[in-house]
């Protein structure tokens, strides 16, 4: 991809980089309040994956820059070290820091590597579609009474892991990969994508190059030095990590990358390993290095030549490392895997291997190695080899171009015009100076440029995106309207307090059970090619319009439609009353079914319905209450609760069938 082209076909958006003034200043709406309310939901689509009530109402308090610093400060804010909205790692899945396959707990309680790669897509996806729960519930009193912030920290998550999501299809891996088989190492890399969603993006670059699952997917940890000089290393990590990851396609411009950088940026990445059965998973940033697998001779990547050094007292004779003494049984299996192997080292399968940080001996000198290349490849190499510091600000100025691009695209539009690009040229400027992605995305969510009104619905959701939407946008209460087990979070099966954890299957059941949210939408919507982490290729999902099509539209409306239909009915919670609630107060608790219409059509679609799909929306609304209830002014919201429940669920039917509901 040439990031400096303009697409022929791309919209002319105008504006600037300016704060936007104030809520509605962009829509020429006759309706004020109206206005407001669209600027309100587009920030919130494109920022999160939609806008509740309680979203809305807490954003007119506000204005749109005050919301944006808001939802970013508390996103990226630490306290004495600690996120306010921590990367979930031991806090949230407890099985962390097992073996995949010998650990004594997993195999007694059953619990499969499958079984944890569906825990962390269900944390996934409950960030997502978030707690959304009230100030003080009346109907749920079980989810305490929360606070205002409370209620922002959830919001600041659903950004925050919407970004983590969007990361997902530019870092791809696949954790369905026949080569992949370890729920830790798909939970570290989970970690990675959160932990720097906001974060520093060289860093980001480094961390998930190490990364287990991304030594799996591309083939690194087969890449390995064969003590021949002229050995051909595995290009796959290295070639992605240009192509993909920073650059984006070679196009011969000034200070591309050679099928020679691709090469010695490969054996830079020689020698790096899984972890196999440690003793403890891999945690964030610490690494397996086997030292006489990795190319220690000199390299020269993208003109910069230079030697890597082995740590002090390792020896390398004939591609052979002395192996470790015995260091006993492994006291981590006492019971229930039979007689306890013997390990050799803190590895036990790779007694050659190294584990720890980037200071630890026997990765030390590697991976200030992989340090420096980064520091070359991102344009910040200052020495001691020498260099061409042109040649390091035009590859600079490229990847900060080709990653704000991506950021336009994902905030913006697709298709970017000549002010895109000139705001795109503004963001690469602040990014290039510490590739902080934060200030980027802070600065663009505030922009004039950004709430242009013809930006508004510009985008399709995607099918996930679409499902998961669609319960953040209802209000869908977390332990209450929706749920991630197939049991109320009965202590027999689950921790209430660690629902993405163990479960127990031969506990009996005294509860009825409910809907596992992330089950009922990846089962429904896999057939149309859309699960979490597991893209059809490398490159990841396409987006845009190749998310919609004759069959996926209709096939969205229906499940879309199941999901309101029988994902909420269940007798035990208060789900109705709660939309009767939502009704009442959308609609100023109106007795006109037009009206109430309208109210819930501009709810949950943000350009304007056509006059005959409304018309036919207030069909579906009267469902099939006889006409005189409505004529003679007997029927009203609070009439008969079930008949209000009902008429909701029709709308909303009809209302996911409808194109102008992909639009966001």
């Amino acid at each position: 991809m040439n990031t400096t082209t303009t697409d022929n076909n791309a919209c002319t958006i105008p504006g600037t980089l300016a704060v936007y003034s104030a809520w509605g200043a962009n829509q020429n709406s006759t309706d004020p309040d109206l206005a407001k309310m669209r600027d309100i939901q587009h920030l919130f689509n494109r920022m999160t994956l939609g806008a509740n009530r309680m979203d809305i109402e807490w954003a007119l308090t506000m204005t749109p820059e005050q919301v944006v610093d808001r939802l970013v400060d508390l996103a990226t804010e630490q306290i004495n070290g600690v996120f306010t909205i921590p990367p979930p790692e031991i806090n949230v899945h407890k099985w962390a820091y097992k073996r995949p396959s010998e650990d004594c707990e997993m195999i007694a309680r059953c619990v499969t590597s499958s079984e944890r790669k569906t825990a962390i897509r269900t944390e996934l996806t409950h960030g997502l579609i978030g707690n959304n729960h009230p100030l003080n519930p009346v109907y749920t009193p079980g989810n305490g009474t929360k606070t205002v912030l409370d209620q922002e920290i959830d919001r600041a998550k659903r950004f925050k892991y919407k970004m983590a999501w969007f990361w997902s299809n530019h870092f791809v891996i696949d954790d369905q990969d026949s080569k992949v088989s370890d729920g830790n190492n798909f939970m570290w890399y989970k970690y990675i994508l959160i932990y720097n969603a906001l974060g520093n993006f060289k860093d980001f670059t480094k961390d998930v190059g190490l990364s287990q699952m991304m030594l799996y997917y591309l083939d690194a940890y087969v890449n390995n030095y064969t003590g021949n000089p002229n050995w051909e290393p595995n290009e796959n990590y290295a070639r992605e990590l240009l192509e993909l990851f920073t650059m984006g396609v070679a196009n011969g411009s000034p200070g591309d990358y050679s099928l020679m950088d691709i090469e010695e940026l490969s054996k830079v990445f020689s020698g790096w390993r899984l972890e196999h059965w440690s003793p403890t998973g891999s945690k964030f940033r610490e690494y397996v290095f086997q030292p006489n697998l990795h190319d220690w001779n000199t390299k020269t990547v993208f003109g910069v030549t230079f030697t890597p050094v082995l740590d002090p007292g390792i020896t390398i004779n004939n591609h052979y490392l002395t192996y470790s003494q015995v260091i006993g049984p492994d006291p981590n299996c006492t019971s229930g895997c039979g007689t306890p192997p013997t390990r050799y080292s803190a590895l036990w399968d790779e007694p050659n291997c190294y584990m720890g940080d980037k200071n630890a001996y026997g990765i030390k000198g590697a991976y200030d190695e992989y340090d420096k290349v980064h520091e070359i490849l991102f344009g910040d190499f200052t020495g001691p080899e020498s260099y061409d510091p042109v040649d390091m600000s035009v590859r600079k100025r490229r990847i900060a171009k080709y990653i704000c691009k991506e950021i336009y695209k994902l905030f913006v539009y697709e298709k970017v015009g000549p002010n895109g690009e000139t705001i795109i040229d503004d963001l690469a400027t602040m990014f290039e100076a510490n590739w902080e992605i934060a200030p980027v995305v802070r600065t663009l969510l505030k922009s004039e440029h950004f709430f242009v009104a013809k930006v508004r619905g510009s985008h399709l959701k995607s099918h996930l995106g679409s499902a998961f939407g669609l319960y953040t946008t209802m209000g869908a209460e977390y332990n209450s309207d929706y749920f991630f087990t197939d049991q109320f979070f009965d202590s027999n099966h689950y921790d209430p307090n660690d629902p993405y954890g163990y479960s127990n299957p031969n506990a009996p059941r005294p509860e009825p059970n409910t809907i596992s949210t992330y089950y009922n939408i990846n089962g429904r919507l896999r057939s149309m090619g859309h699960q979490l982490f597991i893209p059809p290729n490398v490159n990841g999902f396409p987006g845009y319009r190749a998310w919609i099509n004759e069959f996926t539209f209709r096939r969205l409306g229906n499940d879309l439609g199941h999901f309101i239909n029988y994902n909420f009915d269940d007798s035990r919670i208060a789900t109705r009353f709660k939309w009767r609630d939502f009704l009442v107060d959308v609609s100023n608790n109106s007795r006109d079914p037009q009206v109430i219409v309208e109210a819930v059509v501009q709810h949950f679609i943000v350009i304007d319905l056509p006059p005959d799909q409304l018309e036919r929306a207030v069909l579906a609304f009267r469902w099939s209450i006889p006409d005189n209830y409505f004529d003679d002014g007997t029927w009203n919201l609070n009439y008969n609760i079930n008949w209000t429940f009902n008429q909701y669920k029709s709308l909303l039917s009809y209302l996911v069938k409808q194109p102008e509901f992909y639009l966001t």
